[in-house]
């Protein structure tokens, strides 16, 4: 197994929360209540859209935002934003909300890893060496415990399998 593969997967272990995030944050179908667990970002998007929905006169404002030139947008979007407070505060909540899903994300790797012991004890293994080292012993942990080498296999693919499920909205 190459170095590379190996750190990609001990990645997808250890960390299992940034595809979904950047995934996530780009998606835009309504979420069910499982996806909302699973994907806890597309369900701030769907409550920011169904916000925008309600309230069109702010859509058409972030619209126009939009086509201003760059280096004119900050200015008038602090002055909108200052103009109308109620709404510069449930952005700045939907902001927070969708920072704050990591949380939920990185809770749900962890419970995930206990499926994969084989793959959990590795990883806190890699944890403990010391960082030049961990690549080594990485490849002496898979070649010392075969089933670990299987279980990242199987974890990659129900981590593909999530995101994926994240783009598709539930």
């Amino acid at each position: 197994m190459h170095v590379r593969s190996l750190l990609a997967g001990v990645g997808i272990a250890a960390v299992a929360v940034a595809a979904p995030l950047v995934v996530v944050s780009t998606a835009s179908a309504e979420p069910s209540s499982s996806t909302a667990t699973n994907c806890p970002r597309l369900a701030v998007h769907q409550q920011l859209k169904e916000y925008l929905a309600a309230h069109p006169d702010v859509a058409a404002e972030i619209t126009h935002l939009k086509t201003l030139p760059g280096d004119q947008r900050a200015a008038a979007r602090k002055e909108y934003l200052a103009a109308h407070a109620d709404v510069a505060a449930q952005l700045k909540t939907f902001r927070q909300d969708r920072r704050g899903a990591w949380a939920e994300v990185a809770g749900a790797a962890a419970a995930q890893m206990d499926e994969y012991p084989a793959v959990k004890a590795m990883v806190e293994q890699l944890g403990q060496s010391p960082a030049g080292q961990r690549a080594a012993a990485a490849k002496q942990y898979l070649t010392a415990h075969p089933d670990a080498r299987s279980q990242l296999k199987q974890l990659r693919a129900a981590n593909r399998t999530r995101v994926q499920d994240c783009r598709a909205g539930g």
